[in-house]
């Protein structure tokens, strides 16, 4: 199949009335795998396939974990008048982080495919409206495991980053066409904010009484801080590891 008949990008879920003759896959979150496959939707050639790009890749990750990581942890001490040491950062934030960040690493190589594959095609692009500035953002998730299945899986949540992604390099050629905002709140959210403010709670009992113990409001606001993470990771993405690299 060529690309001359496409007429429309799908960066989230594939449409009911989708028709591979003139729709097109951002990638492998639009649809089931076996359906987009057997029923010939195109899709931009797996970023990643290649051990060298592959390599490429988990280099920026590692460097991108190594420079956020001791910011992240500076930032928290701050907030809650601690003095933890990176190692114990490192500890806490590590599964969350180096799951994001290579994901997001892999978006980023992702959405140049996209646009060397449609980008010069005069198509439309259904795409999502920008997070508003809120405590907790329009994809808010629990934990490590909620991020996978919330985030990584879930076509919302790609067709959301697709589109900040993408709209950097926006193509002359193509009509954006915003559709309604998408708001995901993680099952376990308030478990979480009081689970947060407990530990921290107890994490102060053998300091001097001038610190201050953490409360629930801490803990959601602590968590809201780090679920908004995500916002400038997108913009440090281009800044820290360079578009070349």
């Amino acid at each position: 199949m060529t690309t001359s008949s496409i007429t429309t990008l799908i960066l989230g879920t594939l449409p009911e009335n989708a028709d591979p003759a003139t729709h097109a896959l951002a990638g492998p979150w639009c649809a089931a795998p076996a359906s987009a496959e057997e029923a010939g939707y195109l899709m931009p050639p797996e970023p990643l396939a290649d051990p060298e790009r592959l390599e490429t890749a988990a280099r920026q990750a590692r460097q991108l974990v190594s420079r956020l990581a001791p910011r992240l942890g500076d930032a928290f001490n701050a907030i809650y008048e601690t003095a933890y040491d990176e190692r114990y950062w490192d500890f806490v934030l590590a599964p969350w982080l180096v799951r994001v960040v290579e994901t997001l690493v892999d978006r980023l190589h992702r959405a140049e495919g996209i646009l060397q594959t449609f980008g010069k095609l005069p198509l439309s692009v259904p795409v999502l409206p920008p997070p508003e500035e809120t405590a907790i953002p329009d994809f808010a998730f629990a934990d490590t495991q909620d991020f996978i299945m919330g985030g990584i899986l879930n076509p919302a949540w790609n067709h959301q980053l697709l589109s900040r992604l993408l709209e950097r390099r926006w193509p002359e050629s193509w009509t954006a066409v915003e559709l309604p905002r998408v708001r995901r709140a993680a099952p376990m959210l308030l478990f979480c904010h009081h689970n947060l403010a407990f530990l921290l709670r107890g994490s102060v009992t053998d300091r001097p009484a001038r610190r201050r113990r953490g409360t629930a409001e801490d803990g959601r606001r602590l968590l809201g801080r780090a679920l908004h993470l995500e916002r400038p990771l997108l913009h440090l993405l281009p800044v820290l590891i360079g578009p070349g690299e």
